[in-house]
């Protein structure tokens, strides 16, 4: 890769993995190399493709696929589990109270559990549907009719009928935002909204820089280089509504696209902190060896890692002692009683630990101290307790 998708800038290499190893965004691990560049020029980030993307979104990747109900666990809120797909509805039906929105394209839906509860929030909300896949035509057509959802392209007579086109966590995976989001103007009406969600790496969210089929890695700064680029006015930035992630809302400019001018400092200073990020990440890999071995000389017969997502996987592609990882915990319903890594995922309560175990938490880091000191036998670990 030699030039920026955002502003056509040369790029730099900020992060490379340090084996032939990647992980994806279903938490799964490929071979080859992960590579991030970066923009000096808009502070955009880019990860270098290392497979088929059309064949991989068109066969493989299948997001929460295994049952209608399953879901990404956000929060949990004294003892109620809090799901991704409803926190994102609620937040978007708040968001859209100042606006008369009523037809809503969800694009690069998946199964589009969001507009499904946006739907129940307010029966008057008339929802389409599109995605590169069919994988996901039956969870479709279990609420929407066959003329309101399509898939590998828009037909032609949805151009310029929508009030808002939704992105959630689609506009990272694409190869080419600036040509997305020039499809999604012709979509709306004159006026009409996009409402973008993505990842945040400056956020809890750090981890997203591993991800290796997320080729885009946003600022607010190359969002609205994006979005001016494609003739839209950006109007909202919220970084603060989801933990992970940034919302950005922007209205359909009448007017021909208007490309903003970037301020090179602040740029500059953003590109700086993402390096900061990407050394962060070989840090903790360094201090996983020194823990290992540290756990090694004490006699450590077994571990577990917290947490069947991006980073606990990163932690057990990071280890030396693989053949001493037993399983991962997670607190998600969905995960548990299934393989990840080809280990089996336990719940929060399944096991018992003692005093030749150890721990790995592979959480975003700040959050996993309180989380994990609850688990059965979680006072025997003593020391031999990792966080990132």
């Amino acid at each position: 890769m030699k030039h920026c998708s955002v502003c056509s800038h040369q790029l730099i290499e900020i992060y490379k993995s340090q084996s032939n190893c990647s992980i994806t965004s279903l938490a799964v691990l490929l071979d080859g190399q992960t590579v991030v560049y970066g923009c000096k020029n808009c502070s955009h980030l880019e990860t270098a493709p290392i497979f088929d993307l059309e064949r991989y979104y068109d066969t493989d990747y299948k997001i929460n696929a295994l049952s209608a109900d399953e879901d990404d666990l956000y929060a949990i809120h004294e003892v109620r589990k809090v799901f991704r797909s409803e926190h994102m509805a609620s937040v978007f039906m708040q968001k859209m109270l100042n606006f008369r929105v009523q037809k809503v394209l969800d694009y690069g839906c998946g199964k589009s559990q969001v507009l499904k509860i946006a739907m129940n929030m307010d029966p008057e909300l008339d929802a389409y549907l599109f995605d590169v896949s069919r994988d996901y035509e039956s969870y479709w057509n279990s609420f929407r009719p066959a003329d309101k959802y399509a898939y590998l392209s828009p037909p032609a007579y949805w151009e310029g009928i929508f009030d808002c086109v939704t992105s959630f966590f689609s506009l990272e995976h694409v190869p080419d935002p600036i040509q997305t989001l020039r499809q999604i103007h012709s979509l709306l009406r004159e006026e009409g909204l996009v409402y973008v969600m993505v990842p945040n790496i400056y956020s809890v969210n750090k981890a997203d820089l591993l991800v290796v089929d997320h080729l885009h890695h946003y600022s607010h700064m190359s969002m609205r280089r994006c979005m001016s680029a494609s003739g839209f006015q950006l109007i909202e930035v919220d970084n603060n509504s989801h933990l992970q992630a940034s919302i950005y809302i922007a209205r359909k400019n009448k007017n021909s696209p208007n490309i903003e001018h970037i301020n090179q400092d602040e740029a500059a200073e953003i590109l700086r902190d993402a390096i900061a990020i990407a050394s962060d990440w070989r840090s903790v890999q360094n201090r996983l060896k020194v823990f290992e071995a540290q756990a090694d000389l004490n006699g450590i017969e077994r571990f577990f890692i917290y947490g069947a997502g991006i980073v606990g996987v990163f932690l057990y592609s990071s280890s030396k002692y693989k053949h001493r990882i037993k399983g991962f915990i997670d607190s998600n319903p969905f995960k548990q009683s299934r393989n990840c890594c080809g280990l089996p995922v336990y719940g929060p309560q399944m096991v018992e630990f003692g005093v030749q175990d150890g721990l790995i938490v592979g959480l975003n880091a700040g959050m996993g101290e309180a989380i994990v000191a609850n688990l059965p036998g979680f006072a025997k670990l003593g020391n031999h307790v990792f966080y990132c």
